[in-house]
């Protein structure tokens, strides 16, 4: 960490409010625990950004989607009940 940050993080401290509890002191980090958040966060945004990129070229079934929305109305309205023998049970369908 540079003079200059260690010098401004220097300064900083915290004030008791009339309204606050009361204050904690703030941890302190060595260079490296700083250092170790810093490439997690990188990590982070790295992986965010396959992943977007990953959802750009996926393209969806359309007529899947379609085909599976008609098939759960018609389950919610009966259509897809039969008779098997004397008990009444839900087509199944691999879906």
């Amino acid at each position: 960490m540079g003079v200059y940050v260690t010098v401004q993080l220097g300064k900083l401290s915290l004030h008791q409010t009339e309204a606050s509890q009361p204050v904690e002191p703030l941890p302190e980090l060595t260079a490296q625990q700083i250092a170790d958040e810093i490439s997690t966060e990188e990590n982070f945004q790295i992986q965010i950004t396959k992943l977007e990129e990953q959802l750009n070229h996926m393209k969806p079934n359309l007529a899947a989607i379609t085909e599976y929305r008609k098939k759960v109305s018609l389950l919610s309205k009966g259509a897809l009940t039969r008779k098997i023998g004397e008990q009444s049970c839900i087509a199944a369908y691999a879906w």
